[in-house]
Order: C-alpha cells, then structure tokens, then sequence
C-alpha cells in the first residue's frame, strides 16, 4: 500500500506537471497587443496592414515654405503603425462568443527633443483612433505624432540653420479595451530628423516649361515628410507641391 501511496502521489504530480505545462503553452504573446512596424503607404496614400515594407526612421521638413499660407498642407508627422491582436480565439474553447476581440481606443505619444534647447509645452498627448480586431487580425492606424502646433514651436529651432538636423524621438503606444479592461500596448521609439529645406525643392514658376517631368513627386499623405518633391510657383506666388507644368496653357 506505501508503494501505492508513492506511485498515486507521483502520478499525480505528473499529471499537475503535464497541466501547468499544457496551459503556459497557450500562454500569450509578450504583449496582448503588439506595434508591428511603421508601414509606408502606398501613391495614393492607401495602407495595406499585410505590407512587409516599413520605415525605420523619418524626415520632416519645418522650412519657412512649409509654412506659407499658400502651402496646402499644415506641417505635421504621421506615422502608421501596423498593430496585432496576440490573443487566442476562444471559440476554439466552445465559449460561443468571441471574448478576445481588442478594440483600440487611442495613441498616447511622448516626445523626446533631444539637444533642443527651449521650452515646449504639450509635449505629452493623446491621438483618437479606433479600431475593433479580432484574434490573430491586423491593421495600419494613421496617427499624427507631430502636430501642426507643435511642428510650428520645432520650426524655430531649425529655420535658418540648414546643416542643423536634430532628432526627435517619437515614444507611441496605445491604449485598448478588453472585456471590462483597459490596458496599454508595449511601447515603441521612432526618431523623426528636422530639417530645414531638405525635402521641398522649390524650382521656379510653373508656367516655366521646366516641369514637364518630375524627379520627385513627394510623400502622396504629407509633402513635408519622408520624401523630397519639387514644387514651383503660380503667378499668385503659391507653392504648388508636386509641380504642376502650366507653360502650355493659354
């Protein structure tokens, strides 16, 4: 009978060992909800989440033109982030209902300056985004990590100075729902370099016949960011970005 005592209790060790084991194997990912990458959109400025291209740093372009009333954009950053949900279905646990479907709520975003000197308020926010996944689904959020009031404080530190290209470091993650909960995802850095006049080439009057052709057409989102286009001038001395060839118009 002591045998069998030792045989029963050992047994039943295994099995706990055998069930813990079973169950950390359906343990999550590190993180409910992961930032994948920072994807890059296509021409037309459509996301496709399934991607496998991605940017790893970013170029903003805080020059005076970039800030002309003329200029069809306010100056801002956007990244877009390719986000997961980690999480097991449980429909496979005969539940009947999905209760692992996440639904993100918003960006939170702080900014590092680096050797900036000054002072900036609002360095510290919250972007609205919204979006339901379910397990194991993805997608790209469009989310302004720069914004034009903030762009605008930055610009002073780098108009006039075209050597000068300090870095900003963007720390992004977000906040999602599950079930009753509110949790944040893992957090990640983005360094945004500025600049002064690096990515907008401004190339005469569009009535200049020198247009006909383009070397840079630009970031189709955000002409102040990532890419470099050239620009010309109406008669009415507006930036127009990407250049548009009016010589032949009447």
């Amino acid at each position: 009978m002591r045998n069998l005592r030792r045989i029963s209790s050992g047994w039943y060790l295994v099995v706990m060992v055998v069930a813990s084991t079973g169950f950390l194997g359906c343990v999550e990912d590190r993180s409910s909800l992961t930032i994948m990458r920072n994807t890059i959109p296509s021409s037309d400025c459509t996301l496709d989440s399934a991607g496998s291209e991605f940017r790893s740093m970013g170029w903003l372009d805080l020059s005076e033109t970039a800030f002309s009333d003329t200029f069809a954009q306010a100056p801002q950053y956007l990244m877009y982030p390719v986000v997961q949900n980690n999480l097991i279905s449980t429909l496979d646990q005969g539940t009947g209902t999905e209760l692992n479907v996440m639904e993100i709520k918003e960006a939170r975003i702080d900014l590092a300056l680096g050797d900036i000197s000054g002072e900036y308020p609002d360095l510290a926010f919250k972007f609205p985004v919204f979006v339901t996944l379910l397990p194991g689904e993805m997608a790209a959020l469009p989310v302004v990590v720069i914004p034009p009031q903030v762009a605008s404080q930055l610009a002073g530190a780098v108009q006039g100075i075209p050597d000068y290209q300090p870095i900003v470091r963007v720390k992004l993650k977000f906040l999602y729902q599950l079930g009753i909960r509110e949790k944040e995802s893992h957090q990640i850095e983005f360094p945004i370099v500025l600049c002064d006049g690096c990515l907008l080439n401004i190339g005469g009057y569009c009535d200049s016949g020198l247009f006909s052709e383009l070397n840079h057409t630009g970031n189709a989102c955000n002409y102040v960011q990532d890419a470099q286009v050239d620009c010309c001038l109406d008669n009415g001395g507006g930036v127009i970005c990407p250049a548009v060839d009016t010589s032949s118009l009447e």
